[in-house]
């Protein structure tokens, strides 16, 4: 646990031996080695097949690394990464089948600070900036975005979104629902 997350990395058996990683922060399944493991791969790779020649990335964010190293397969000179998150820092290295020993690699540099912080310099370079998608590449979160920018709701400051995991059928913990009692509930607090 830190300050502003609660961070957990789930291993599943899978058949043939081999184990599934989930990394989750506060509850949200952000990065798993089977599951999402081609998105995370194009994340990292499409800004260098767009932009070949470039020498220097930027990623915002860690997660399970898998991005982030994806990108050590080109000849790049650094690759930087800001994540102010220690417990998810800790994480990367269950992950080190799937990210190239991101970690270890000498043209990693990490910063364990506010990314806004690192973020401002890098634009002030020629680095490619690679953020994870977070969803927002499905077909309901670009049509709340046309929606919102289409000002029908009038003049929008900020919009945060928030994602139900326990939705109906989407839980993959029903051993512990089963447990659950309605008597363990604190109803007031909720």
């Amino acid at each position: 646990s830190d300050l502003d997350a609660t961070v957990s990395v789930e291993k599943e058996g899978a058949p043939g031996g081999q184990n599934n990683l989930t990394l989750r922060i506060n509850g949200k399944p952000d990065a798993s080695s089977p599951g999402d493991l081609s998105t995370q791969i194009l994340l990292g790779q499409l800004p260098l097949i767009m932009k070949p020649d470039s020498k220097d990335v930027f990623v915002l964010g860690m997660g399970s690394g898998i991005s982030a190293g994806t990108t050590l397969g080109y000849p790049i000179s650094s690759l930087t990464v800001a994540d102010n998150c220690e417990p998810v820092l800790r994480a990367v290295n269950l992950f080190s089948p799937w990210n190239h020993g991101v970690l270890t690699n000498d043209r990693t540099h990490i910063y364990h600070e506010d990314a806004r912080t690192v973020l401002k310099a890098v634009k002030e370079s020629d680095r490619i900036v690679q953020i994870g998608s977070q969803r927002r590449s499905g077909g309901n979160y670009q049509a709340a975005e046309r929606f919102i920018k289409s000002g029908q709701f009038g003049d929008i400051v900020m919009v945060e979104m928030t994602w139900n995991v326990n939705q109906p059928g989407r839980w993959r913990r029903p051993d512990l629902v089963a447990k659950v009692k309605e008597q363990d509930l604190d109803w007031q607090r909720f």
